[in-house]
């Protein structure tokens, strides 16, 4: 009876929660950051849709994804190869994940409080008038570029951050037989996230509703660089104590 109630327990262990007690220390910080990585994601993608459909129309978001996005894409793909070949992969992260960081704040406390003042009204309309309105998409996305600037950024925090930062971190530091019991856990971190999505842009925006745009916009990105930032400590924890111990992989 015994001996086949361990078989029974072990059997429901591996499918619920196939892990060691030592895996833990690597395993919870990884849950962590790409849980963090996709709150960011889904905060940036609310944004980007909603301040390109309010500042120009949603037509232009084909033209977005499909000639600025994808070359923008390959081209941060490139520089990431060339900076990979010079700076080691700890620092690799920060650099990446900071910049992105800094952008968001530089859009959030100097670019969008101005949108009105550096937007090219001008040269839109003489644009307009030359080419016609077949280019008309194409010169919303140039007269709005400050909401298509953080349109690229959100698209790249997807493929860069997600796709290379922390997929990159994880099979670096993951074996096949942890990544067999793991990766499906990762993932199911990034679905929460977007499930808690929804209630955190609610959250804010319900609480500014009766204040000027400008300060859910703020409000909604600070609290994506705070999550950036939980996210670089996160990963100099687990780079500082956990995998620069010649044991972690070795059960306590």
């Amino acid at each position: 009876m015994t001996s086949n109630s361990t078989v029974e327990f072990s059997k429901w262990r591996r499918r619920l929660w196939p892990f060691h007690k030592f895996e833990l220390r690597k395993l919870l910080p990884l849950i962590l950051i790409k849980f963090l990585i996709s709150i960011n994601y889904g905060i940036l993608t609310c944004l980007k849709d909603t301040l390109v459909v309010t500042g120009s129309s949603a037509e232009t978001i084909p033209v977005l994804k499909g000639y600025i996005v994808l070359p923008t894409a390959l081209l941060a793909t490139l520089i990431y190869s060339k900076l990979s070949n010079i700076l080691n992969k700890r620092h690799l992260f920060y650099a990446v994940t900071s910049s992105f960081l800094l952008f968001i704040a530089i859009f959030a406390f100097v670019l969008y409080p101005n949108n009105e003042l550096l937007t090219p009204h001008k040269t839109a309309a003489w644009l307009l008038d030359y080419f016609g309105p077949n280019y008309a998409h194409w010169i919303a996305v140039y007269k709005n570029w400050i909401p298509s600037m953080l349109f690229v950024a959100a698209e790249l925090w997807g493929s860069v951050i997600i796709l290379l930062m922390f997929w990159g971190f994880a099979n670096d530091i993951t074996t096949v037989s942890e990544a067999k019991r793991s990766y499906n856990i990762y993932i199911a971190a990034g679905d929460l996230a977007a499930f808690s999505i929804g209630p955190i842009v609610i959250l804010f925006t319900r609480k500014l509703s009766h204040l000027n745009f400008l300060y859910t916009v703020q409000s909604l990105l600070s609290f994506a660089l705070f999550i950036g930032l939980l996210v670089i400590t996160t990963f100099w924890w687990i780079n500082k104590y956990i995998l620069s111990s010649k044991n972690f992989l070795n059960p306590e």
